[in-house]
């Protein structure tokens, strides 16, 4: 059953889960597990669209390093597209090309 292995994989990924948060879950079309920038992203789009979801993730925080090395051409065209705020925020914030040489 799909709901039965869509459960086993949040409860491996989500260790602080609890068995109302579990029940509640079916109350979204769409389960994005995972806050990286794939998932966030994908929550934004979602969000922007009025898709009812959920974003999980295991951290309690962000980190204080960064995870993504490179955000590829494709995800800043879709940044741009849909999100000029934050593709302007990221690029301020990536490195010169210089440092990448």
């Amino acid at each position: 059953d799909t709901m039965n292995k869509c459960n086993k994989l949040i409860r491996k990924y989500i260790h602080s889960i609890n068995q109302d948060n579990l029940n509640n879950i079916s109350k979204y079309d769409i389960v994005v597990v995972g806050g990286g920038p794939v998932g966030l992203i994908t929550s934004l789009l979602l969000s922007k669209y009025g898709i009812n979801h959920i974003l999980l993730e295991k951290r309690k925080e962000p980190t204080h390093h960064p995870q993504a090395h490179f955000i590829n051409a494709r995800t800043m065209e879709i940044l741009r597209c849909n999100f000029p705020s934050i593709f302007i925020e990221t690029i301020k914030a990536s490195p010169s090309s210089d440092y990448w040489r």
